[in-house]
């Protein structure tokens, strides 16, 4: 490539607006908008680090909390807790509502939460879809443009500009397709299963905490859901204080 003009050979801004622009354009118009709004949000989503570890640590603490002094201290920590799932919890917590109810609650958020991010994750599919073919398009709009040079000798020097528009759009097609739907697709699907799990594992720890097991077994039982390297050690520490 160095020496045929390196990777400015791939740079057409035409190219860029016919693929990218189209398939942005059908995706407006196939979804609502706020689902979009969305999928910028798993974007966000998907910079963050494991919180699992923390989450474990936050309900040991819940649980010697509770230990120490009652469910209903738990009430001061709801506004300071960042995890939706685990607020909920504890505000089932607090209202003294029973096991049954509380499992029924959060399992249903978990499966609406598996939804939200299969609806949005369908906007990523759709856009893998789309986007050859608005690189086909960009070709055949490149090959007409060619195609009527031909029979214009002024224009002759126009073929290898428009031939090239006609192959790079093809590039950028396949490039968006294979380098930027598909695998942000995956990445939010892996992200799905993570929250998904990592909510299962707060249901775990909110009915442990409900039935009245200790913090120490809690721990114990949570640490389960974690590799070796990153088991927390939080009722240890607590006990110190």
């Amino acid at each position: 490539m160095s020496r045929n003009g390196g990777l400015g050979i791939f740079l057409d801004l035409d190219s860029f607006i016919i693929t990218f622009g189209g398939t942005v354009a059908a995706l407006l118009i196939a979804f609502p908008l706020s689902r979009m709004v969305n999928l910028f949000k798993a974007f966000l989503k998907m910079l963050g680090r494991d919180t699992l570890p923390n989450t474990v640590d936050s309900l040991v603490r819940y649980a010697f909390k509770v230990r120490q002094r009652s469910i209903l201290a738990l009430e001061d920590d709801i506004p300071k807790e960042k995890n939706k799932f685990m607020r909920l919890g504890l505000r089932l917590l607090v209202d003294g509502q029973n096991e049954e109810y509380i499992k029924d609650v959060m399992e249903t958020e978990i499966e609406a939460m598996v939804k939200r991010h299969e609806e949005t994750a369908s906007i990523l599919k759709a856009g893998a879809r789309l986007a050859p073919g608005f690189g086909l398009v960009g070709t055949l709009i490149g090959l007409i443009s060619m195609l009527r040079s031909l029979g214009d000798v002024t224009r002759v020097q126009n073929i290898g500009p428009s031939m090239s528009v006609a192959l790079i759009t093809t590039f950028y097609g396949a490039l968006l397709s294979n380098l930027f739907f598909n695998p942000l697709y995956e990445k939010l699907e892996t992200l799905t299963e993570q929250e998904a799990y990592e909510a299962r594992v707060i249901l775990e720890g909110i009915l442990l905490i409900l039935n009245g097991n200790s913090p120490r077994l809690v721990q114990e039982k949570l640490n389960s859901y974690l590799p070796p390297d990153k088991r927390v050690r939080t009722y240890e520490k607590l006990r110190r204080k």
